[in-house]
């Protein structure tokens, strides 16, 4: 399944300052084809090795890639879905949070 990630140019505000957190902007920051949402944290983040370089990883779209992070937005493009990566797990946003973000897709 296709997913794509965001990152957050706020995602320390996440935890304390939501209403901020949302209106910052979120950078497309890669492609991957996984399983789940657990599988995309996984191989968007570096464990042994830069994640980067995982064969799920498709495109990265971030000359500074870092790991998915609390505060990072996941979309699940099939289901058309978003989901923030929190604390523990993941929560489905709404579609009033959607449309609040300032998602910034780079030209392909």
């Amino acid at each position: 399944m296709k997913f794509r990630t965001y990152h957050s140019e706020e995602f320390t505000m996440y935890s304390y300052k939501k209403e901020e957190w949302a209106k910052a902007p979120m950078k497309l920051a890669a492609e991957v084809d996984c399983t789940d949402l657990n599988d995309v944290f996984e191989k968007t983040n570096t464990i042994g090795h830069p994640w980067t370089q995982n064969d799920e990883v498709v495109k990265v779209h971030t000359d500074r890639p870092r790991s998915l992070s609390v505060g990072d937005v996941v979309e699940d493009v099939a289901a058309c879905e978003f989901h923030v990566v929190e604390d523990v797990g993941f929560r489905k946003l709404t579609a009033d949070e959607v449309s609040q973000f300032r998602l910034q897709e780079l030209a392909a």
